[in-house]
């Protein structure tokens, strides 16, 4: 599995509507987000409560809004806007000698895709899976595993065991080898594999 590079018109004429796309947007992914805090709740699992509270905290980062308005206003689009001030926001993560800290920027990049789908009027991706799939994939954003919550298990090319997405399969109790190197992208699919994640 990979995600679909979304497309997205750099330039806009008329600044004032995009502004209002971008606001537009982020309310209804802001509401999006606080159902499934919601949905975590009643199911309490903690470790995405918090995950998804941190990505509404992103939305409201003031670094990423005050960069795409300003872009909006000098001609780009929303969606262009809000990319490169997201991409501004992960270069500076990339940067800091802090490996935790670095790992968030999937977390940037999730809501960074999430927005582009809601400014630009795209439906969440769904993909159903067979009973008994292990997933692979090079990596996985918190807002992919409620895509694949049927997956028997997933192998991850890169990752590690503190990112938010291990910290969530491993509350669901799910089976997951991260770290497992780049050569697992050439596994075919419907090939039979089992998945040991205990050693």
């Amino acid at each position: 599995y990979s995600h679909a590079e979304i497309q997205v018109e750099e330039n806009a004429s008329d600044s004032a509507e995009q502004l209002a796309i971008l606001d537009d947007s982020l309310h209804v992914l802001n509401e999006r987000i606080k159902k499934e805090i919601d949905e975590a709740t009643d199911k309490k699992q903690a470790t995405k409560v918090d995950i998804y509270k941190a990505h509404r905290g992103i939305l409201k980062d003031e670094m990423i809004l005050d960069e795409a308005r300003r872009l909006i206003r000098a001609g780009k689009s929303a969606a262009f806007a809000w990319r490169s001030a997201t991409d501004m926001a992960t270069k500076a993560l990339s940067e800091i000698d802090n490996p935790l800290l670095r790992e968030r920027i999937v977390d940037f990049k999730d809501v960074e895709r999430r927005m582009l789908r809601t400014i630009l009027g795209m439906d969440e991706e769904t993909l159903t899976l067979p009973d008994n799939t292990i997933l692979v994939a090079r990596d996985l954003a918190p807002s992919d595993l409620a895509k694949f919550d049927n997956a028997a298990g997933y192998l991850l090319a890169d990752g590690s065991s503190t990112s938010h997405v291990s910290l969530i399969i491993r509350n669901i109790g799910t089976a997951c080898l991260v770290n497992a190197g780049a050569s697992v992208l050439n596994i075919p699919n419907g090939t039979d594999i089992i998945l040991n994640a205990n050693d």
